[in-house]
């Protein structure tokens, strides 16, 4: 990500500008990763020593006044926390941070679920938007399905038309996940390596009887990752929860097989090191030949760890995407970075939240270079049916009118594990089963549907839509935005995306949100091929056509339109469309709207 590597030196340059205009850093200072503050918070510091080092890292840090909890040979470095006798954390990380054999110091921070900051938000000023996109497709029989408005916003029902399984293994790293939930069981991951209840490590990975994943805890690991607090349960159920059963909810993926990595305890909270060995145990699977390819990380919070980033990287090496939630602060991830999410990394993929209405949702944060997509997430607005419903533990439900096990939550944290999911059905298709780690991410990146909302609010100003996975699916993206300008009291604004018929309108001083219905292919006046869409106002239909191609050396796509009640009256050209906001207009097609739907709108038919 080369938009995100530039941003980051030229926020380091900026910080040494101005915090240090006479004063560079020693090396020590710059091995020195977090404020005193944060040595002050957390109880734990990491100290990351140079390979094959261990011993004198472990000298040195009694020296410099810490206690050694723990080597972790696979992160090279020494779990410690400060002795009695040290008064300021901060000064002896300092002191050890200069040894030779040490390449980093940093807070062994302390993260946790991200909970949304201030009160809800109004809804803009001036807007009609859509209550919700009612999907067409492949419908599982799921007792609440009817009720996962998120799974019709994402478009799940057209691509489970094609194919509702993954082969692929999805590693949920969070606060455990019910592996006997009567929606999630026959979907976990099973260790096979392992054998259950026998008190013995089968495998000889360290970790007792890890059957369907591990748990995290103090640098501890244990084989029961059974979830205490319900937020990993309802991720997971989002992702893959068992589809066409009769019971409950279903995943963005019906079967499919789920590893519960647990490092959040019942609190919501974890550190970094918990984290960074969720990572490395399902990195370790990968390589003794488990098909796992994407984490879904819906925590946050904490600095920026060097060692976590170096985690993460060794899953980029190893293949493994890693999803993870933008956070929940209503803030500007590109201005504020929020981890895990910001981190730099090619695998990463930073996921915001709409709500039901298809605006960004009032909590989730955002960054136009630093986000990437969003996903339906909810609205904490008081309306539980605006809410993201899934999998918890039985008994942990607190809502009224709902069965128990099941709950609705939102956040960005719902977000995600749509994201993560949507990757691995895409993965599991034998049109994309072949394609690398970054292919697969770019695949659904491209494959946003584009939404006026999320202009300069994430790098695709799109949110999830998995329609493309459809066999014969059709396969442009027009837009993002372009502007028609004025012209009396009748101009404004057209933006629409081509790949899911998702829509905007700027008419008659109001704007509207819609969502065009493909309906096939056809022919212009002059000879240009593309995809048809219906825009079904009540008592005035109109269909757009969109071409397939570009047209001319600059690269425009050109859009017409006709009256849709009557077929024999040809397309008329309506405007060209540039992705750099621009805008040719036709006069006869601009009419043509005045004097049939659209005028009809206009007079409030």
């Amino acid at each position: 990500m080369l938009r995100r590597f530039a941003l980051g030196c030229l926020v380091a340059l900026l910080s040494l500008v101005v915090a240090e205009p006479t004063t560079a850093k020693s090396p020590s200072q710059r091995k020195l990763v977090g404020s005193p503050a944060e040595y002050a918070q957390n109880a734990e510091v990491l100290i990351v020593y140079q390979p094959g080092q261990a011993a004198e890292a472990r000298a040195a840090a009694d020296q410099s006044g810490f206690e050694v909890l723990e080597d972790y040979e696979p992160g090279s470095y020494l779990r410690c926390k400060a002795k009695p006798s040290v008064q300021a954390v901060a000064v002896s990380a300092s002191n050890i941070a200069a040894k030779a054999m040490v390449r980093f110091v940093e807070p062994n921070y302390v993260v946790s679920i991200p909970e949304p900051a201030g009160p809800p938000q109004p809804a803009p000023a001036n807007v009609v938007p859509r209550t919700a996109i009612q999907a067409t497709g492949k419908t599982p029989n799921d007792a609440l399905y009817d009720k996962l408005w998120g799974m019709a916003n994402v478009r799940a029902p057209d691509a489970w038309e094609t194919n509702t399984s993954s082969d692929i293994v999805v590693g949920v790293i969070d606060t455990g996940v019910d592996y006997t939930h009567e929606d999630l069981a026959d979907n976990m991951w099973i260790n096979v390596n392992e054998t259950p209840g026998d008190h013995v490590d089968n495998d000889n990975n360290g970790i007792v009887d890890d059957v369907y994943g591990a748990k995290f805890d103090g640098g501890v690991g244990s084989g029961d990752p059974m979830d205490d607090n319900s937020h990993g349960s309802h991720c997971a159920g989002t992702i893959g929860a068992v589809g066409d059963n009769v019971l409950g909810v279903a995943g963005v993926n019906w079967n499919i097989k789920i590893m519960a990595l647990k490092f959040l305890r019942a609190s919501g909270s974890g550190t970094t090191n918990d984290a960074i060995r969720c990572i490395d145990y399902a990195i370790a699977q990968k390589q003794s030949g488990v098909n796992i390819r994407v984490l879904s990380n819906s925590w946050g919070g904490g600095g920026a760890s060097v060692a976590l980033r170096e985690a993460i990287t060794r899953a980029e090496n190893s293949g493994i995407l890693f999803v993870a939630a933008a956070g929940n602060a209503s803030s500007d991830n590109d201005a504020t970075p929020s981890f895990p999410a910001s981190y730099d990394n090619e695998n990463v993929i930073s996921v915001a939240s709409i709500n039901r209405r298809e605006e960004l949702s009032w909590f989730s944060n955002f960054g136009a270079e630093s986000v990437d997509l969003a996903a339906p997430g909810g609205t904490l607005e008081g309306n539980r049916e605006d809410d993201i419903l899934s999998t918890v533990p039985v008994s942990q439900d607190t809502q009224d009118g709902l069965q128990d096990g099941y709950s609705a939550f939102a956040g960005t944290s719902m977000a995600t594990p749509h994201v993560a999911g949507a990757i691995a059905l895409a993965w599991a298709s034998p049109a994309h089963e072949s394609k690398l780690p970054s292919q697969i991410k770019q695949l659904v990146l491209d494959q946003v549907r584009l939404l006026p909302a999320l202009t300069g609010k994430c790098l695709t100003a799109g949110t999830l839509d998995i329609s493309f996975l459809k066999d014969g699916a059709p396969s442009i993206n027009v837009g993002p935005f372009v502007y028609a300008g004025s012209n009396d009291n009748l101009g404004g604004g057209f933006a629409v995306n081509g790949d899911s018929g998702s829509a905007m309108y700027v008419l008659f001083g109001s704007a509207y949100q819609s969502n065009l219905q493909y309906v096939g292919e056809g022919e212009t006046p002059d000879g240009y091929h593309g995809w048809i869409y219906r825009e079904d106002y009540p008592n005035a239909p109109f269909d757009f056509l969109l071409t397939e191609k570009t047209i001319g050396d600059v690269g425009y796509y050109r859009v017409y339109v006709r009256p849709a009640d009557d077929s024999t009256i040809p397309f008329a050209w309506f405007c060209n469309t540039l992705r750099a906001d621009e805008l040719t207009i036709n006069e006869a097609g601009l009419s043509q709207l005045r004097s049939g739907a659209l005028g009809k709108l206009r007079n409030g038919e």
